[in-house]
């Protein structure tokens, strides 16, 4: 599940690339096996929806790969990479040994949404 910082929005739509004749070409070669495949869809416009353009590269075997560009989207997405320096965890044997001799607490207070080792935990600050 990806968490958005807060509902994407999109004030206008994107410009798409221009593209040559035969990437066009491709590009509607690859929505049409997606189609069939049933990995995308046709859809109608509709409020609250956010666009992305599409791009073409090149693979080794002549054909070419269709990318997404997620630039603008990405803006409203938590980053993946946690940057806290003084994130840290028990290891799982050692948490279980502790678990073990003393009994489960009732609540972990130093844990984070990335590191906790049961519920409930408490996090410093709240996130939707």
């Amino acid at each position: 599940m990806i968490e958005f910082t807060s509902v994407p929005i999109q004030s206008s739509q994107p410009k798409q690339l221009k593209l040559e004749k035969h990437e066009e070409i491709a590009l509607n070669a690859l929505l049409e096996e997606l189609l069939q495949k049933r990995v995308i869809e046709k859809c109608a416009h509709e409020a609250g929806e956010f666009i992305s353009p599409v791009f073409l590269r090149p693979k080794k075997n002549g054909k070419y790969r269709m990318i997404l560009n997620l630039k603008n989207l990405n803006k409203f997405i938590y980053s993946r990479k946690f940057q806290d320096r003084t994130e840290w965890q028990l290891k799982p044997n050692v948490f279980n040994l502790l678990i073990e001799r003393w009994g489960k607490p009732e609540i972990d207070l130093f844990a984070s949404r990335h590191n906790y080792q049961f519920q409930p935990f408490c996090v410093v600050a709240c996130r939707p």
